[in-house]
């Protein structure tokens, strides 16, 4: 009963994180639609996570915990960034903060220890969400220690994270819904595609 439970949560979830993430994305940042968007695909990334974290144990099956992790750590440290907007101007981050960025390198190191060892299917995939977790980590511990004096620095963060859960949200949806050969051509070309993507919306935001 616990798992058709959290199975069906995490698909309820799963779809509204991709119709209110679509919806934060393509609104005007700031406004009354954006932040209320903003809110709902926090907390249904969050289902997301717990349901992923439930079904993975149960089930045992790696993957899926290594990529609850990964996902959800974008939403929290893309969502958290928007209380840090002075760290580097006087602000300190909070405890919360340096054990998500704990959590974060010891999940880099397992993910990217698991696909080099191939305990893992698809370590081509996993292999590839630990080294972009691993960088995102030593980018936050630069960013808690305030080595990022840029002001807009929150702002860029911010973007990055939440897009990359967003990606995170559209790849589960394209894996469960369409079949590449070889398998991991679909866990991977959302990132593929998408990283560009944010590196320019994230600099067209930092020039204005």
């Amino acid at each position: 009963m616990l798992l058709e439970l959290a199975l069906y949560l995490h698909i309820a979830a799963g779809f509204t994180a991709l119709v209110v993430g679509a919806v934060a994305l393509l609104t005007k940042k700031g406004a009354k639609n954006h932040l209320l968007a903003g809110k709902i695909f926090y907390w249904a990334m969050t289902c997301i996570a717990l349901s992923a974290v439930v079904l993975a144990i149960a089930k045992s099956i790696t993957f899926l915990f290594l990529i609850a992790i990964f996902s959800y750590y974008m939403n929290f440290t893309g969502t958290r960034t928007l209380q840090l907007k002075n760290v580097g101007n006087g602000q300190s981050p909070a405890l919360i903060d340096w054990v998500a960025f704990g959590i974060a390198a010891v999940g880099s190191a397992t993910m990217i220890g698991s696909a080099l060892l191939k305990y893992v299917p698809l370590p081509q995939a996993v292999g590839l969400f630990g080294l972009i977790l691993l960088l995102f980590s030593l980018e936050d511990f630069f960013f808690l220690i305030g080595k990022f004096k840029n002001k807009k620095n929150w702002l860029l963060r911010h973007i990055r994270r939440m897009c990359g859960a967003y990606i995170a949200t559209f790849t589960a949806f394209l894996v469960v819904n369409v079949r590449t050969d070889p398998a991991y051509i679909a866990w991977i070309l959302p990132t593929v595609i998408g990283t560009p993507i944010i590196l320019y919306y994230a600099r067209s935001y930092s020039k204005s």
